[in-house]
């Protein structure tokens, strides 16, 4: 419904109001905002999801301070980086660094200052030399077979630690990536996963749609002159929107011979198209479905040369010499671009609408004698050389058509179903068991498909614009070559799909309820009637979001930001529990780590443990550059002030 021509006025339909949008899976349920709000609203979703993710990193960052491993430097410089990280994509990128860093290596081993091989010790702490050396003649050493299982001993358990550290420091890796990434991901998306359409709720009080008219005359011509605007905006929507419904109606054509004379092709045009009542804007209307099919064949033994004339020519449709019909031939007529006109056998005034709402139509084109300035071969628009060259006001064309111009025959099939159950009719509709379809709007539709297919009252209606072929010409003139009958009825067959597709949007469009002619959506009381509202209509200018999808993801956010508050309340519980496992969520925080320059070994240093910030500035510390690898130091005052440079063996700085 997204390639309506016209969109329907704004008083038809709310907005901010929940409601149950017909879908192919069931109504659902959804709100609908005008262009501009749904900007805020599509802004307001991306805050939540900001929110959400950024509660989930503060959960992962408390849970990954659970798995201390071993209580390894190593493994608290990874926790340090984590905890300190404002968001995941700092802490990616620091962890990465640390990652590298951890990945098992073989490193040459330290060398005492005896010349003796030393195993780099695991925790970092400082080198030891446990073993006992003793040296022998010629100044070797004896090593004992005990200190050689405890070397290799040492150098398998770093190899387990700095495995241990590098599997602990990638798990945060892809974990901090993927909730960076899912984060920056679904704020740019979310409007869009949770957006479902361009519809709202109509508002009954507007709708208008004429009712079947009486035998009189007058009733008669009211209700073609309430349905053309209708049908010209069909028409509409096959210029604007032709790529789009092309793919939604099938249309195939051959040529399968000559006549018998051997001077015309017989053409053959097959279409069909399918709608439901999801397409429709039926609320409940997944199960409704209505299939067309048509099938139309050039007929030339229709024409009666025997009776025709210079000045018309004579058919008998059906071969029924009761339904004649004749073209003009005069120059008035010849002076206007080719028409069309379409008509029903006329036992149908007689015996009624055909059964299983088979339908037989014909198709008649007034093109004979029309001017043509290039040649043409199409059956309704084989030209030949004129007596004489037309008026310079029309371009003194040298062409004009042949007489004797076929007329289509044509059958159409409408077959509805409800719930895979065929029906006779439309009518038939209102009998069927498990109906959620309200009984007014069965009406409409009754109302629509009651004088048979709509290509031929869109064909009728549409006048002298029902051909391609006459849109083109500014003065009765047109172009044969480029002119077809595959053109002219692949237009009014995709004009037939739209009007129908849009018979519930056009009951908003009539200019308000009070047309001054019987109203199917007026009850006896002057109110609309029950189940007036159960559709929607479209528009470009409307956005449909999905209600349960934006009330999922607020209370998404709100779980994890009720887990997180809970989190840091655990906290704030525990501050100043004497428990050494809790009390790495306190100790390893930025600020805390930097009391440490100004803390003694009893905890006194001029920045008590109750004050978030030191009370009065102590030169206690001082920044010192490193031209080595790390870039600098935070030297303490009182301690050897001198940076050593890392050993050439470690390369760390």
């Amino acid at each position: 419904m997204s390639d309506i021509y016209t969109p329907p006025p704004r008083t038809a339909y709310y907005l901010a109001q929940a409601f149950y949008m017909p879908s192919d899976k069931g109504d659902r349920w959804a709100i609908a905002f005008s262009g501009k709000s749904s900007v805020l609203v599509a802004s307001a979703l991306t805050v939540v999801v900001t929110l959400s993710f950024a509660a989930l990193w503060k959960i992962i960052c408390f849970l990954s301070l659970l798995f201390q491993g071993n209580k390894s430097w190593r493994r608290f410089v990874g926790m340090i980086m984590l905890w300190n990280s404002g968001h995941a994509l700092a802490a990616f990128l620091r962890l990465v660094v640390y990652t590298v860093k951890c990945y098992p290596r073989t490193t040459k081993e330290a060398v005492t200052t005896n010349g003796t091989p030393q195993a780099p010790n695991t925790e970092g702490s400082a080198p030891t030399n446990k073993s006992t050396q003793q040296p022998k003649p010629g100044g070797s050493v004896i090593t004992s077979i005990g200190e050689v299982t405890q070397d290799a001993g040492r150098k398998k358990e770093k190899r387990s630690n700095q495995r241990n550290d590098f599997l602990y420091g990638l798990s945060l890796c892809l974990i901090c990536f993927a909730v960076w990434g899912g984060s920056v991901a679904m704020s740019t998306v979310v409007s869009w996963l949770v957006s479902i359409g361009h519809v709202a709720p109509v508002n009954p009080s507007v709708l208008f749609y004429p009712n079947v008219p009486g035998p009189v005359p007058v009733q008669q011509l009211k209700d073609f002159g309430l349905r053309a605007p209708g049908i010209l905006r069909s028409l509409g929507s096959v210029e604007a929107a032709k790529v789009t419904l092309r793919t939604r109606v099938i249309i195939t054509s051959e040529d399968i011979g000559l006549t018998p004379d051997g001077t015309d092709l017989i053409h053959d045009l097959n279409y069909s198209y399918n709608l439901t009542g999801v397409e429709l804007g039926l609320r409940g209307g997944d199960g409704l479905a209505l299939g067309v099919k048509g099938y139309c064949r050039t007929e030339y033994s229709w024409y009666r040369p025997n009776i025709s004339t210079n000045a018309s020519e004579a058919y008998h449709l059906w071969n029924n010499e009761n339904q004649p019909w004749s073209i003009g031939l005069s120059e008035v007529a010849i002076a206007r671009a080719p028409t069309a006109a379409f008509q029903f056998p006329s036992e149908y005034l007689v015996e009624g609408p055909p059964a299983n709402s088979n339908y037989s139509f014909a198709v008649i084109v007034n093109s004979a004698r029309r001017t043509s300035v290039t040649e043409g071969s199409d059956p309704w628009y084989s030209t030949e050389l004129r007596d004489q060259p037309a008026s310079p006001s029309q371009f003194n064309a040298k062409f004009w058509m042949k007489r004797a111009r076929p007329i289509l025959s044509c059958w159409e099939q409408m077959q509805w179903s409800h719930k895979g159950a065929a029906l006779d009719s439309i009518a038939s509709l209102r009998d069927q068991p498990g109906r959620t379809i309200p009984d007014v709007l069965v009406k409409v539709l009754e109302a629509t498909f009651f004088a048979g297919p709509m290509i031929v009252r869109l064909g009728n209606a549409s006048g002298d614009s029902a051909l391609r072929s006459r849109t083109t010409s500014p003065n009765g003139v047109i172009d044969a070559s480029m002119s077809s009958i595959d053109s002219d009825m692949e237009r009014l067959v995709l004009a037939s799909y739209v009007a129908s597709r849009n018979i519930f949007n056009d009951a908003t469009m009539f200019g308000g309820c009070d047309q001054n002619y019987p109203n199917v959506f007026r009850g006896g009381n002057g109110q609309a009637e029950e189940g007036s509202g159960h559709f929607v209509v479209s528009s470009p200018d409307i956005r449909t979001f999905s209600l349960t999808g934006i009330i999922t993801l607020v209370a998404i956010m709100i779980f994890l930001t009720s887990i997180w508050g809970l989190l840091e309340l655990l906290l704030l519980v525990l501050k100043g529990n004497e428990n050494t496992f809790w009390c790495k969520y306190h100790v390893l925080d930025a600020v805390q780590l930097f009391r440490c320059l100004y803390e003694t070994n009893d905890h006194d240093g001029g920045w008590p443990c109750n004050e978030g910030i030191p009370q009065y500035e102590n030169d206690v510390c001082s920044l010192e550059p490193c031209n080595k690898y790390c870039m600098g130091h935070i030297v303490k005052r009182g301690v050897d002030s001198t940076v050593k440079p890392a050993p050439e063996a470690s390369k760390s700085g």
